[in-house]
């Protein structure tokens, strides 16, 4: 069995460069304080790119959380995100539900699996 570890709410709270180097992790996700500022403040945008920059040094994916709009999905995908995830692409959802929305065929290339979204477009079933 394969387990995946996301580094969560990078940038906030207990999150710091040291734990980088102690944890293994397979995704670093951008917190949504950043991508909620990211048009109006130049610090967020630059914070935003500097994860994805450390994340791919590392070899690890990244993950924007927070996207409400196009325009915030249309600014990752320029800053060179790698997935995206918030209301832009569906609201959080049961498991059993998203199961129901795959086999109905109703989720679309904008939802796609985490694993084969495209760059900055993406859904989850977890709390954005």
């Amino acid at each position: 069995m394969k387990v995946l570890c996301s580094f969560d709410d990078f940038g906030t709270g207990c999150s710091s460069l040291c734990c980088l180097a102690e944890l293994r992790f397979d995704k670093i996700k951008i917190d949504r304080s950043f991508v909620r500022t990211l048009h109006d403040r130049p610090e967020s945008a630059k914070i935003v790119q500097a994860v994805i920059v450390l994340s791919r040094s590392l070899g690890v994916q990244n993950v924007a959380e927070g996207v409400q709009t196009e325009r915030d999905a249309a600014a990752l995908r320029q800053l060179g995100c790698g997935l995206a995830k918030g209301d832009l692409f569906g609201r959080p959802m049961p498991t059993g539900q998203v199961a129901t929305l795959a086999r109905a065929g109703l989720a679309g290339s904008a939802q796609q699996a985490p694993d084969t979204a495209s760059p900055a477009r993406s859904a989850h079933t977890e709390p954005t």
